[in-house]
């Protein structure tokens, strides 16, 4: 897999402009996709595939039992993130997350419908987050 080009390849097709393509070459390579003012992914090499993971929202003290609640039913047997996702928090406890994990045995076509999933999910859980904390505000 060349993921700087499949990467190219993607923006094309989704018509983002290719500046919008952050590369940092040390080891290991990691890709920031930033493809609209909601919506930014990180591709990480790791040693057996690729880390996306893809910032949701800012999390506040007084929201994490709601957080935790939808981690639970994200996470249970795969439900809310296509069995092959996972939704967590950033070390700090700040931030949602949604990581999937990509094997490198790809072709572009295996890794443009990864992707396009993965962006699918990262749709459905903002906007199921941002209703779930209005609900319990009111």
């Amino acid at each position: 897999m060349n993921l700087e080009l499949f990467c190219k390849d993607l923006l094309k097709e989704l018509k983002v402009d290719a500046s919008n393509m952050h590369i940092q070459t040390k080891q290991p390579l990691s890709i920031r996709l930033l493809l609209d003012k909601h919506l930014n992914v990180e591709l990480k090499e790791q040693e057996i595939g690729l880390l996306v993971s893809a910032p949701l929202c800012q999390i506040e003290a007084e929201e994490i039992e709601e957080v935790y609640a939808l981690l639970l039913e994200a996470n249970l047997f795969g439900q809310g993130t296509g069995t092959f996702g996972v939704l967590g928090l950033t070390k700090d406890g700040k931030m949602l997350l949604l990581n999937l994990d990509i094997d490198f045995d790809l072709t572009y076509v295996q890794f443009k419908e990864r992707m396009e999933d993965f962006l699918n999910y990262i749709e459905y859980w903002q906007k199921k987050i941002e209703l779930t904390l209005e609900e319990t505000k009111s």
